[in-house]
């Protein structure tokens, strides 16, 4: 699985750079990270901070 996902990235990215200049990697791979970044903030719950049931026991 670790392999797939290498190559899912560095394929696409070699034919990119070598299509485009290397500059046009950037214009995808940024906003594909800020993309990733909110969506990680919007969908990854976060854990309670205090538990007052548990803290009772």
């Amino acid at each position: 699985m670790a392999a797939l996902g290498f190559n899912a990235g560095v394929i696409p990215g070699g034919i990119l750079a070598e299509t485009h200049s290397w500059h046009g990697i950037f214009f995808t791979n940024v906003p594909l990270g800020a993309v990733a970044t909110v969506g990680g903030f919007l969908l990854i719950s976060r854990p309670a901070r205090y538990q007052e049931e548990g803290a009772l026991m």
